[in-house]
């Protein structure tokens, strides 16, 4: 770990009780960049992976700088006009970021339907919500990663989650 600008370490070697409810306020995003792989933001602090294997965590970024990292025109332009060098930041390892969020999944979508999902792997429970209302059903993984990666996440819901699903 390389410290750049850094006011605090990386979130990594937290008990596993601590990370679990740790886990449960992040966000991820896969961002659709040449540049830039994903980022999670856990309400405070948000951490960039890029696609050359290099990860940075950026501290005290506003919710909004997340949002339009995720849905801006040109994640790149964007990360070097609106993070890079604007944040307290450090390098961080992502064998450590993937320890942080290996036990929970997240996904968010761009519908009016879905808002977001997680998975947590452990107990197989998805809590999805749906126009700010929160469901959860027991799931096997290979229906979790069936539905992250529908073309229609919410035709695959109706269809196979909530009809077919435990509700838990």
């Amino acid at each position: 770990m390389v410290v750049t600008k850094g006011r605090k370490p990386p979130l990594v070697n937290n008990h596993s009780k601590e990370r679990k409810n740790l886990i449960m306020t992040i966000q991820y995003a896969n961002i659709n960049s040449s540049a830039i792989r994903s980022a999670m933001y856990d309400g405070e602090d948000l951490t960039v992976v890029f696609r050359n294997g290099n990860a940075y965590q950026y501290f005290e970024v506003s919710p909004i700088v997340f949002n339009n990292l995720q849905f801006t025109e040109s994640a790149g332009q964007f990360y070097n006009d609106n993070i890079r060098g604007c944040y307290n930041s450090i390098r961080v390892d992502l064998v450590n970021i993937l320890d942080i969020v290996r036990d929970v999944d997240f996904h968010s979508f761009q519908s009016s339907f879905l808002t977001h999902a997680e998975y947590d792997r452990e107990s197989e429970i998805a809590t999805i919500t749906i126009r700010d209302r929160v469901y959860q059903y027991r799931i096997h993984p290979d229906c979790w990663a069936a539905f992250i990666s529908a073309e229609s996440a919410g035709a695959f819901f109706n269809n196979f989650i909530s009809g077919v699903a435990e509700r838990v």
